[in-house]
């Protein structure tokens, strides 16, 4: 069984200072690991059994893997990932835009962005 796979363009911007070359890579690595290559499934479908017991590589999502949910994914991976990296204070993932397709694109925005509180 072949799992449905995209590939995904992910730039993704940050809000303050960051060694970018050293978040890409780190990001880049996650992608790699978890998402690329593989299927991602939200946790109702009913193929996650059957992927699981052949061993192939799904992740599952919250939700629906949606362009939406998975910028906001990418958006929580990075600030996670900003944690670890040298940076300046404050530093966080401002914008995540995700290309499906020409057609389907979705650009996420921190609430710091939108005008919210970062936490």
């Amino acid at each position: 069984m072949v799992g449905h796979n995209h590939r995904k363009r992910a730039p993704a911007t940050g809000g303050a200072i960051v060694d970018f070359g050293a978040f890409e890579h780190v990001l880049r690595a996650w992608i790699d690991r978890y998402l690329d290559h593989g299927t991602m499934l939200g946790p109702a479908d009913p193929l996650l059994p059957l992927l699981h017991a052949e061993r192939c590589k799904v992740y599952e999502l919250e939700g629906w893997p949606t362009v939406e949910n998975v910028a906001a994914l990418l958006a929580e991976v990075g600030d996670g990932f900003l944690n670890e990296l040298a940076r300046a204070p404050g530093a966080y993932v401002a914008s995540v835009h995700l290309a499906e397709s020409h057609s389907n694109a979705f650009t996420w925005m921190s609430p710091i962005v939108q005008g919210g509180a970062h936490a």
